[in-house]
């Protein structure tokens, strides 16, 4: 009887954890950051479209023989205290391996979007017929991958606030020693080594 018990027990507390891992899953909305879109004020300070560079900073891996970048872009705001916003947009043909990394790995969490992107400001190549893709986001920011259905192009976007200033670091004069005749929670003195 109490081996039962202890079975039907385990069994319930099996099934309640698979259950509240699996209600886990469920994706939340997507919701946005506020930062504010930095395709609108002032031109930006900078532009690249050196592909394999725009590739490697928005995938943080490099493109393979096999990606086929038609397009790419990323623009910066900068003043004297750094690189304050930026933005990138890219659109190519991605390899076998680059789909599986971005769908299957999901290597920057994204989830599925009901939500067509439109960019402001987006370069004239980044564009897309509604209906013939399919557009994933991240859960907060806002990279956003639009693959089409046939999974031969891959339009990619993302934007942020810039990068953020380190703490001011002064330098502190060293703690004054403290004399042996103070005793504290821990020994002055090594512990004592035990003889072989």
């Amino acid at each position: 009887m109490k081996a039962a018990l202890s079975i039907s027990a385990v069994v319930c507390v099996t099934a309640a954890a698979v259950f509240l891992w699996r209600a886990g899953e469920s994706a939340p909305p997507v919701s946005r950051s506020p930062v504010p879109a930095p395709s609108r004020g002032p031109a930006p300070t900078s532009v690249n479209a050196d592909p394999a560079d725009v590739f490697q900073r928005a995938f943080w891996k490099r493109p393979t023989g096999e990606d086929r970048i038609e397009a790419a872009e990323r623009r910066e705001w900068a003043d004297a205290d750094g690189v304050n916003r930026w933005q990138w947009f890219i659109k190519l043909k991605p390899s076998a391996a680059l789909v599986k990394h971005l769908r299957e790995d999901n290597a920057f969490d994204l989830r599925p979007s009901g939500e067509i992107p439109v960019s402001d400001g987006a370069p004239s190549w980044f564009s897309f017929k509604r209906g013939e893709v399919e557009v994933l986001e991240a859960p907060r920011g806002h990279m956003r991958l639009v693959f089409s259905k046939d999974g031969k192009v891959l339009l990619a976007t993302d934007s942020g606030g810039g990068f953020q200033q380190g703490v001011s670091h002064t330098p502190q004069s060293a703690p004054a020693p403290v004399p042996d005749t103070v005793q504290g929670r821990l020994p002055v003195t090594s512990p004592p080594k035990p003889n072989p």
